[in-house]
């Protein structure tokens, strides 16, 4: 996609040919800069923006040529171990990060995190849905991935145990309106566990404190691709059935390795979830995780 400041760095005859091809057709405007396609009878701006949305990271370098860096030098990637096919679970439970509740606001999504704590100890990253949505269509989605959720579990012994949601901005709206319906006769009931956010726990503080779990090999994400480089759409249950897709991971990647500590990163709502996941299944948790100083040394 180009801007004006594209148009205008061009040279005659270029910008005005350039601007004459574009100024009738559609737009789009990110971030407050407004965009068009640089082809129009080729490529649609609405299919370009989803294009974008869906992975920035590959949007940008192959479509703009322009790359994001792919590390923010804190999380390394390569610490999360990876899986095509889940071990049996003790429970599941969902991780909710909201937004202002402003869908303009194109760099701040809401997210929900499906997550498993395994038999063998070990967390695992099942499904993420990530979008941006008004508070009442905020509402709908909650209630649409709890029960799908729900569902893809329930001829199993892995219950879906609560959401829990960060309490801040939409998400106090959320909790508060989740909990009415739950005591509302006929109105689907989700248990609701509250986040609070307390002094000095900014997001590079709790992502310090979950990176010797990540680190030591205790997160599991769904592999993309098999061993001989296959791609892989899936990822399944002990029994067999889809647990979810992993159509979301590179995404999910790409924001973990690019997290900094001087909050120069563009997006931090997937790790978010997943930083509260850890908290709640790892490190707080009955059975809390003790963390060998010389395992991290060697790592």
């Amino acid at each position: 996609m180009i801007d004006e400041k594209y148009i205008q760095s061009l040279d005659e005859p270029w910008r005005s040919l350039c601007w004459e091809t574009v100024k009738d057709t559609d737009s789009v405007v990110v971030g407050g800069v407004r965009y068009w396609s640089y082809w129009p009878q080729m490529e649609d701006v609405n299919d370009l923006l989803q294009l974008w949305e869906k992975d920035r990271y590959t949007f940008l370098s192959q479509y703009q040529q322009n790359p994001m860096a792919l590390t923010g030098g804190i999380i390394d990637t390569s610490w999360f171990r990876t899986y095509t096919t889940l071990p049996k679970l003790t429970h599941r439970a969902v991780y909710v990060d909201t937004n202002s509740g402003k869908v303009e606001d194109w760099l701040d999504y809401t997210v929900f995190t499906l997550a498993g704590m395994g038999v063998d100890g070990n967390l695992y990253i099942i499904d993420v849905v990530r979008g941006r949505w008004d508070p009442e269509d905020l509402l709908k989605k909650a209630e649409e991935v709890w029960e799908k959720w729900r569902m893809s579990g329930s001829m199993r012994v892995m219950p879906l145990r609560h959401m829990a949601i960060e309490e801040k901005q939409a998400g106090q709206g959320l909790i508060t309106t989740l909990k009415k319906r739950s005591q509302t006769p006929g109105q689907l009931a989700i248990p609701v566990r509250e986040i609070p956010r307390g002094t000095g726990q900014n997001k590079l503080v709790r992502c310090l404190n979950v990176i010797p779990q990540i680190k030591t090999g205790k997160v599991f994400v769904p592999a993309t691709h098999t061993d001989d480089g296959q791609k892989l759409s899936s990822i399944f249950y002990e029994d067999g059935t889809i647990a979810g897709s992993t159509e979301w991971v590179l995404t999910a990647m790409t924001e973990c390795a690019a997290f900094s500590a001087d909050d120069s990163h563009d997006n931090d709502d997937i790790l978010d979830t997943w930083m509260d996941a850890i908290d709640d299944n790892l490190i707080s948790g009955p059975q809390p995780m003790v963390i060998d100083p010389n395992q991290l040394r060697r790592i």
